[in-house]
């Protein structure tokens, strides 16, 4: 029961992992038009880029969300 279990939770991972790359790549674009994300509009609907802003780090650092594009970023406030 356990090895059905592991590999049935393998089989999720990794079909998750073949969604996350390659579909939602596509549907992004889609939503888009194919534009890239220096011509994206700003915006807080969904298909627009974030609005930029700036944070301060423990280390008193100052970071922009700007800093972080083409990568996957999660906001905890």
């Amino acid at each position: 029961m356990k090895k059905a279990a592991v590999v049935l939770m393998l089989l999720v991972l990794t079909g998750w992992a073949i969604y996350d790359t390659f579909l939602q790549k596509n549907n992004f674009e889609e939503k888009t038009g194919g534009m890239s994300s220096s011509q994206a509009v700003e915006g807080i609907q969904v298909g627009n880029r974030a609005p930029d802003f700036a944070l301060r780090t423990l280390d008193g650092e100052e970071v922009r969300l700007s800093d972080f594009r083409g990568k996957k970023v999660i906001v905890n406030m």
